[in-house]
């Protein structure tokens, strides 16, 4: 997922490993399919750095290890926000700031496309746990952090600011470009445990291009 605006979240990552950006940074450097560094050996790297030993004890006052690398890294993260958009312009009340295809997307993301039940909010994300039944996969979502039946195949919806700059799409990248996503959405799923707002949406080709246009708006750059 994004580092943009985790500050926000109430959990992190796509399972909701962590509930706080201290825990989720020690995450990525112990697991074994991202940095599969054991965390003892990370903390002696940077014990023996040239200059991370007097940073650490300048700001903690103290040697690196776990607690402060866990801090550090946390509070780099909290200060990642996304940069305010012509979106954010169009809401405040500049009318000019979308073009009329992008008010149309607007108009449908919030409407016929259903997409702010999910994607709700300044953050565009309610925080919640849901299953878009498009990823065919062995990951079994939340529940692996519940262990609970209800939680199976189930991501956290992300945030959408700065869309443009996070392909490939969906929690494990199976999809390559949004109009892609899009497409997929509009088709539906036939997965029986697919959230039960994923189903058809029978927009036309220029309808899907507004929403793309809006969606492409949410990003500064």
């Amino acid at each position: 997922p994004t580092l943009l605006n985790r500050l926000f979240s109430s959990f992190q990552g796509w399972t909701g490993q962590a509930t706080t950006l201290d825990r989720q940074a020690l995450v990525p450097i112990a697991a074994v399919h991202e940095m599969n560094l054991p965390l003892n050996e990370a903390v002696q790297r940077l014990s023996t750095h040239a200059t991370y030993p007097a940073r650490f004890q300048s700001v903690y006052g103290q040697a690196p290890n776990a607690e402060n690398l866990a801090a550090a890294l946390a509070s780099f993260q909290a200060t990642r926000f996304a940069p305010r958009n012509r979106v954010d312009d169009y809401r405040a009340g500049n009318t000019a700031a979308l073009s009329a295809a992008e008010i149309r997307g607007l108009v449908l993301f919030e409407n016929e496309a259903r997409c702010s039940g999910c994607h709700a909010g300044t953050n565009y994300s309610d925080e919640s746990f849901r299953n878009n039944g498009l990823t065919r996969n062995a990951d079994i979502g939340r529940a692996e952090m519940t262990g609970r039946d209800r939680d199976f195949r189930l991501q956290k919806v992300p945030t959408l600011r700065e869309l443009r700059s996070t392909a490939p799409y969906m929690h494990d990248g199976s999809i390559a470009t949004l109009r892609d996503v899009i497409a997929r959405y509009n088709a539906g799923s036939t997965d029986p445990m697919a959230d039960t707002d994923i189903r058809p949406l029978e927009l036309s080709n220029q309808e899907m291009l507004d929403l793309e246009a809006f969606l492409n708006a949410l990003s500064a750059n």
